[in-house]
């Protein structure tokens, strides 16, 4: 049974998508007792949080799947969303389902602490539909995936504690990625519609503008002072 590989993958996928909340509050807990320890004489002798056992392998799974589908592999695009009888496998899972489901937890609990790895995530995600592979295009349209991408372009640097202007500005560039990926080459009103249901393109309009203003305001700085002669 060709099945086997998949039914692993969906196993450690399920597992990982689990994790993450417990991940999350236990690296909270290992900052706080850093910063608590900043204030104490004799901070050797507190005992710090073991690490975070992680009981499934995320990030060998999700550059497995984005090796898979490199170059845009039309047929391992389609296989990881699912399989048939006549190639040897007696079910069929969607891995591609397990990762959607991945990312959306990610970004559900986003902090400084996984941002890396909703940017894992969404390369998967952009690799498994471009080409195009319309069945993975349609699968993450009808998904969560569109809601997703709208609260990532609307977050603000403040909002994640740690985290820079220039992490999030890549996260963000990720999630364009994504969703360009999303629509290429599509013609069908279905794919452009689930998105805008979804999707809150207001903002990502003024976002983009205040973007530009800036980006030309610093233009017009620079070419001012370069006109100064020192006297």
């Amino acid at each position: 049974d060709g099945s086997s590989s998949f039914k692993q993958i969906h196993h450690y996928m399920n597992i990982a998508t689990f994790e993450i909340k417990d991940r999350q509050q236990h690296f909270f807990r290992v900052q706080e007792v850093r910063e608590a320890t900043t204030h104490v004489k004799n901070a050797d002798s507190i005992s710090a949080l073991p690490d975070f056992r992680e009981a499934s392998f995320p990030i060998l799974i999700l550059r497995f799947i984005q090796l898979c589908c490199e170059g845009h592999n039309i047929e391992a695009q389609n296989l990881l969303r699912e399989q048939s009888h006549n190639s040897g496998f007696l079910i069929s899972i969607n891995i591609i389902s397990d990762c959607i489901n991945y990312t959306i937890e990610n970004e559900k609990y986003l902090s400084i602490f996984n941002i890396d790895r909703l940017e894992n995530a969404l390369d998967v995600l952009i690799e498994v539909c471009q080409g195009p592979c319309v069945g993975n295009q349609q699968l993450l349209c009808q998904s969560k995936i569109p809601s997703v991408c709208s609260r990532i372009i609307q977050r603000q640097a403040f909002t994640i504690s740690g985290a820079s202007a220039a992490t999030l500005l890549k996260l963000k560039y990720k999630t364009v990625t994504l969703l360009q990926a999303m629509m290429e080459g599509c013609n069908d009103a279905f794919f452009s519609k689930s998105i805008l249901e979804d999707f809150d393109f207001n903002f990502a309009v003024t976002f983009i503008k205040e973007i530009y203003e800036k980006a030309n305001n610093i233009t017009l700085n620079s070419n001012t002072n370069s006109e100064i002669i020192p006297t």
